[in-house]
């Protein structure tokens, strides 16, 4: 498979694209979840709906830091905008799998244990932002649990995401830079 060359960041706000790009995914989930989730259909299409989506998004989100890598290691960039390229991707990614998370937990409360629903709004995000970023490190605490089947499945989502993008790419970054450059 031929991964397209892109430049990596050469404007003079550098992660805006890459905001944009994946904001847009994010926010299109976000919209149609909520208006799916009006209690107009049977609960099972929202939630086929989500992971469809947050399966989606995994694979873009996977193959856009790839491809931007690769643009890195093209252009021969500063190791220092490299890493703050990760630190943004991470950071996206990681937002991304909290909204998920909140959206399955409001489709199927059982989904998680470990989060009370008299909790308000901003603290239930707070908590799965909190979970997203321990599953994201492979922490897992314990204090949050999935215990459903597709509770499970976003969060083996995430864990791949994140030995993949994070172990392999980060941790290689010589290896990879010198096969990409042959």
């Amino acid at each position: 498979m031929k991964i397209r060359s892109i430049r990596p960041f050469k404007s003079q706000k550098p992660y805006h694209r890459l905001f944009i790009e994946h904001g847009v995914v994010i926010a299109i989930g976000l919209a149609v979840f909520l208006v799916d989730n009006a209690e107009l259909v049977h609960y099972i299409y929202p939630k086929a709906f989500l992971l469809v989506w947050a399966t989606f998004k995994a694979i873009f989100f996977l193959h856009d830091t790839i491809r931007r890598i690769v643009a890195f290691l093209r252009e021969k960039s500063n190791y220092f905008d490299f890493i703050k390229f990760v630190g943004v991707s991470v950071m996206l990614i990681v937002g991304s799998f909290s909204v998920d998370y909140w959206c399955l937990y409001r489709v199927e409360a059982a989904s998680f244990t470990g989060i009370s629903p008299e909790q308000a709004l901003p603290l239930q995000l707070f908590q799965f932002a909190y979970f997203s970023i321990c599953t994201f490190v492979t922490v897992g605490f314990g204090d949050v649990v999935p215990v459903t089947v597709s509770a499970k499945y976003m969060v083996l989502l995430e864990m791949c995401l994140s030995f993949i993008s994070i172990i392999l790419i980060v941790s290689n970054f010589s290896n990879f830079k010198e096969a990409v450059g042959k």
